[in-house]
């Protein structure tokens, strides 16, 4: 989660294995940037982080399924 200084919430992400058993070792992670935090770099920052976190959590890939097409 991404929280502003005055703890209003920016953005979240969830990260999970994209397929049961022999696709577990890849993640899928999904991202939401709120409206009033979009052009900050939020999303960007997030996806560092999943990054990382999925790395962490032992997944060799990420994959992204879906981008809405309102994002610019």
């Amino acid at each position: 989660m991404a929280v502003g200084e005055d703890n209003d919430l920016l953005g979240t992400y969830h990260i999970k294995p994209n397929q049961p058993t022999f696709g577990a070792h890849v993640c899928n992670c999904g991202y939401v940037v709120a409206e009033n935090a979009r052009g900050r770099s939020v999303g960007a920052a997030m996806c560092r982080h999943s990054q990382i976190e999925a790395a962490a959590r032992g997944f060799r890939a990420i994959q992204l399924n879906l981008v809405v097409s309102t994002n610019e």
